[in-house]
């Protein structure tokens, strides 16, 4: 009653070694140049990386679960396993994930054999190992790739335990669906989506029937449920919903427009203009190619016509429940947001072939069908592989070129003190990348954006690492050794070519730019919080008009930082900023200018690092004398650090600036 069968005696014999081949299929597109494609790791990636090798490491977590990152504990947990068993690595992070995509491959084909037949099961996990949506999912290490393998297993141990009558190891299988729906519900907040078309299954079985083993249904349900439960009442693990709800916000409000937009929107991605997100898709390029996207709407239909046999009722509330986050948010993201809808996505297709073609054209059809699916193994190969991976927008938002610099550190024979520039220098991003490719204990990295700030480590000699993204200020480079660097090129068609590497020496260049008689030098130093001092500045230029551009660097001695105080219960690290303010006469505040490119959570004791400050004096300012006064604060608490050499002092007055007609 609840299986279809295709009238094909050869397929039983086929069934394993087709099954076979297409799990083999869908490994080779899964881990394939695994370690090249994408091209670069995200910070999303990175930090994930980081809990994961908390875990790995038994350490546990060491800051509360920020947003997007570690507020959702099943992948931490079931990547750490792999990396303890291949090594704290991105390819492993990555493979922990293309293990999942085989295996939802397998999910699929259990899940729509049991409901629809060997033909459909086939068919749909055949697809589901070359197209270009759960390829995609399943090489990048975020938390979401567990989740629709974990959702499709629940499904389809849900529904042997209902419906198959000689099923031995029932109550097993129910714990079994009670434990993937926990695993899904703890991994993804698009599962807590997909998780709607149980209760709402089970209220049709209420109705319609048949009613056999409802009450062991209800049952697994709410023990799967009651053990994701303490987690799911956690606020944190709603984050995400709660920011990308407008739509179901203005909804409830009685605006209807957003919403309707978006669900229209959002359907469109499956066969009109796709995903728009780089990072996850070519943009435009919709999940389904014209024939497919057919017979996903046959199938679609082929469900509504028989909605009173509960495997199609079922197929419908699944893709419902599944696509649900994407159609309140719209196409932005949809590869994720719809990701526990994949299985049923891709099952749909070879049902339109399965109950739609007449029997004695049923051989012809699938024929036809297994063309379609080589072809769109071809397609996706193809977009996956050279058009997404080698574009330079994909390049870009991978960091390809920061790759190359990670690549180039772990390979040279340079060891010992780095000075790494990057756009990106604070925590959870690129040093959270760095980790994970790297791998050398005898690098020791010192970060900093060279565009704003310059780290001089305390030793003899240091390699600089200059990327295309980040290169040095023109008052840092004059000081550099940048006519000996040696020149990485990348790619032409990149968006950062190249990057720069040379050996200079920090304290020979601090000290010859100390004496030059260009700055200021701080006698005594001033001393903040035991943390740092101020030790020299310069002012440029020190008479103004209104409306120009004040060049402020201040030269900081870094003498403890654990002087800082605790790392909030949020920061990875220490975080902490420089303010430079402007002032008049009366004390009155005028401008200000807060960074600090040399992020605190990277200071060693003995080091010195310079900061930019550049100050827009406002147009309209009265000509007069104005001080500049500078001091530091931590972060997120906005604590400043009181000077130690100057009682009830938190600044620093650094000079003048003369405004004049």
């Amino acid at each position: 009653m609840f299986c279809y069968t295709l009238a094909m005696p050869s397929l039983r014999r086929l069934e394993l070694p087709l099954l076979i081949i297409i799990l083999l299929t869908a490994v080779f597109f899964r881990f394939r140049q695994l370690d090249r494609v994408p091209p670069g790791l995200t910070h999303d990636e990175g930090a994930i990386g980081f809990f994961v090798r908390q875990i790995a490491q038994s350490t546990g977590f060491t800051i509360d679960a920020p947003y997007g990152y570690a507020n959702e504990p099943f992948t931490k947990y079931a990547a750490a396993i792999v990396l303890n068993l291949v090594g704290p690595s991105d390819w492993a992070l990555r493979a922990h994930q293309a293990l999942w995509g085989v295996l939802l491959v397998l999910g699929t084909f259990l899940w729509s054999r049991a409901t629809f037949g060997r033909a459909v099961g086939l068919g749909a996990s055949a697809l589901v190992a070359v197209n270009f949506w759960p390829v995609m999912t399943s090489r990048f290490a975020l938390n979401s790739n567990p989740a629709p393998a974990l959702i499709t297993f629940a499904f389809w141990l849900m529904w042997i335990a209902l419906f198959k009558e000689k099923l031995r190891a029932r109550p097993l299988a129910w714990l079994g669906f009670a434990l993937a729906l926990a695993g899904a519900l703890l991994t993804y907040e698009a599962s807590r989506g997909a998780w709607l078309a149980l209760p709402a299954f089970l209220l049709y079985l209420v109705i319609l029937g048949p009613r056999q083993r409802l009450g062991q249904f209800a049952a697994a349900l709410t023990f799967g449920a009651a053990l994701a439960l303490p987690h799911l009442l956690n606020p944190a693990a709603w984050g995400r919903t709660s920011t990308l709800a407008a739509s179901l916000t203005s909804a409830m409000a009685g605006d209807l427009n957003p919403l309707l937009h978006n669900v229209l929107e959002a359907l469109g991605t499956l066969f009109g203009k796709g995903d728009p997100f780089i990072v996850y898709n070519i943009p435009g390029r919709p999940v389904l190619d014209p024939l497919l996207g057919v017979l996903f709407v046959g199938g679609v239909l082929l469900c509504l016509w028989r909605w009173r046999q509960p495997a199609n009722a079922f197929a419908l509330l699944w893709f419902g429940a599944g696509f649900a986050p994407a159609a309140a948010i719209g196409a932005f993201t949809m590869m994720l947001h719809a990701i526990t809808a994949q299985a049923i996505v891709l099952s749909l297709p070879p049902l339109t072939v399965q109950g739609l073609v007449p029997q004695k054209f049923s051989r012809l059809a699938w024929g036809g069908f297994a063309t379609l699916i080589g072809f769109s193994a071809f397609i996706s190969f193809n977009d996956y592989f050279n058009r997404w991976a080698n574009a330079p927008d994909t390049r870009a938002a991978y960091f390809s070129n920061f790759a190359a610099v990670t690549a180039h550190l772990r390979s040279t024979p340079f060891s010992g003190s780095v000075t790494l520039s990057s756009p990106f220098p604070g925590l959870p991003h690129d040093p959270f990348i760095a980790d994970l490719r790297l791998r050398r204990d005898d690098l020791d990295l010192r970060w900093f954006d060279g565009r704003e700030a310059l780290v001089f480590p305390q030793a003899n000699e240091s390699l600089l690492v200059l990327p295309a993204n980040a290169q040095p200020d023109p008052l840092f480079a004059a000081h550099l050794p940048l006519a000996n660097i040696e020149r990485h090129e990348l790619r032409q068609t990149d968006v950062d070519r190249y990057f720069d590497t040379v050996l200079w020496q920090p304290q020979t260049t601090l000290a010859g730019w100390l004496n030059d008689g260009s700055l200021t030098v701080a006698a005594p130093p001033a001393d903040f919080g035991g943390a740092t001092a101020l030790i020299a500045f310069g002012i440029e230029p020190v008479v103004a008009h209104s409306g120009d551009v004040i060049t402020t660097i201040t030269f900081w001695r870094v003498l403890d930082p654990a002087a800082l105080g605790p790392v909030h219960p949020t920061n990875y690290g220490h975080e902490a900023n420089i303010f430079l303010h402007l002032l008049d006469s009366d004390g009155n505040f005028i401008a200000g200018n807060d960074r600090l490119n040399a992020p605190a959570w990277n200071w060693h004791a003995g080091d010195t690092f310079a900061q930019l400050h550049r100050l827009s004096l406002p147009p309209d300012l009265a000509p007069g004398a104005y001080r500049l006064q500078v001091g530091i604060y931590t972060l997120p608490d906005l604590t400043r650090l009181p000077r130690l050499d100057s009682e009830g002092v938190d600044v620093a007055m650094i000079g003048e600036v003369q405004v004049i007609k």
